[in-house]
């Protein structure tokens, strides 16, 4: 699945071009249905991606949705 396919990155060019990794597909799947996903993996391997999709959905679906950083400086980065 490439990124193009996912619609919360239209009009995002460098979000466009590249293959999601497995993971990211999988987890996108299981957001997709409706259910809760955790994701564990290697550092720089994709998660903030998967994060930022359930995100979007949960919000598109009238609910509301935290993020939780473990450290100040990942959390400042992301926002």
């Amino acid at each position: 699945m490439k990124a193009s396919e996912i619609s919360i990155f239209d009009g995002v060019p460098d979000f466009r071009d590249f293959e999601l990794y497995p993971h990211q597909e999988e987890a996108i799947r299981i957001v997709e249905q409706g259910s809760s996903v955790m994701v564990s993996v290697p550092t720089a391997s994709g998660k903030s991606l998967i994060a930022y999709y359930s995100i979007y959905r949960t919000i598109k679906r009238g609910s509301k949705a935290i993020y939780i950083a473990p450290l100040k400086a990942l959390g400042q980065g992301k926002i």
